[in-house]
């Protein structure tokens, strides 16, 4: 039997490379790469999810880091969900989100 392997959400997945993203409350302020971490007044909802503003946050940086970089960044925000962030054809952010439904 393999050993499944477990994940720290969220994550964000580019070319290839996995790095988790630290969750911190304080100032705004992200990093994406190693030791990406996003840092924001009011990260988590008082049942622990991420706030859709922290995650607008986590998104505009890895629009931004797109831009520069080139490609496209995966935000994984659990088994459930993620997020596709980039730039279209004129320069300008693209993301595409991806909610899925629990199996009943």
């Amino acid at each position: 039997m393999e050993a499944q392997e477990s994940y720290v959400y969220p994550y964000i997945l580019w070319n290839g490379y996995r790095e988790a993203v630290e969750i911190r409350k304080g100032s705004p302020l992200v990093h994406i790469g190693r030791g990406a971490f996003i840092q924001h007044p009011d990260p988590l909802t008082t049942d622990g999810q991420i706030t859709e503003d922290c995650r607008r946050s986590l998104l505009s940086a890895a629009c931004a880091f797109a831009k520069s970089h080139g490609g496209v960044l995966t935000v994984f925000w659990g088994v459930h969900g993620f997020s596709h962030a980039g730039v279209d054809e004129n320069g300008k952010p693209s993301i595409q989100t991806v909610r899925l439904e629990a199996a009943k």
